[in-house]
């Protein structure tokens, strides 16, 4: 069988349990000490993983969610640069 065919969470909860996980992940960055800039970003990321998750369910595939999360990444970093 194949690992698709065995679904232990619906496609909802997955969706916020990656979420999260995206959301935490990204506290990396932050050597994941939790403060203000850390919550925020941790915040905006989770909304985005929510974003990514619903749109690989949509598409069945994790090409368009890697191409919309490199889109993200790269108009964000030129709006940082941007910004004196």
């Amino acid at each position: 069988t194949n690992i698709g065919d065995k679904i232990f969470l619906n496609w909802s909860d997955t969706i916020w349990l990656t979420g999260l996980a995206f959301g935490i992940m990204h506290l990396q960055y932050h050597h994941f000490q939790v403060n203000l800039v850390s919550i925020v970003q941790m915040s905006y990321t989770f909304v985005m993983g929510l974003l990514l998750g619903v749109i690989r369910v949509g598409t069945k595939s994790v090409v368009q969610p890697m191409f919309v999360h490199s889109a993200f990444n790269s108009i964000f970093n030129l709006i940082l640069t941007a910004v004196p």
